[in-house]
């Protein structure tokens, strides 16, 4: 049925989500861990102590692939929030430009 959704062009394939249950552990951590970032200007990351903890209480084994997981994970959400900020700031008025000198030829 989704297929042909797409197929009569109710649904575009770029407006599904993708399907992430096989990585359900990470997206539940990543999710729980973004609210451990330091509140201030702008979209801070995810701090390194916060990991380390997360990682300990859950028993992660492979802690260095888990911190490699969540750091894509985090910069990809800064990257994204980033490119959401600049596009509501207002526009600023483009200059005039500077007026130019004209040059005459000397006879």
């Amino acid at each position: 049925m989704l297929q042909q959704t797409i197929e009569k062009g109710i649904i575009k394939p770029e407006h599904i989500a993708p399907d992430v249950s096989n990585f359900s552990f990470y997206v539940d951590a990543f999710n729980e861990l973004g609210t451990c970032r330091n509140s201030g200007f702008g979209v801070s990351p995810i701090p390194f102590t916060a990991i380390v903890e997360y990682s300990t209480l859950n028993e992660v084994e492979d802690f260095p692939s888990f911190l490699e997981v969540i750091r894509i994970m985090d910069r990809e959400y800064i990257r994204q929030e980033n490119i959401k900020s600049e596009a509501k700031k207002p526009k600023k008025k483009s200059e005039a430009p500077p007026a130019s000198k004209s040059i005459t030829k000397r006879k």
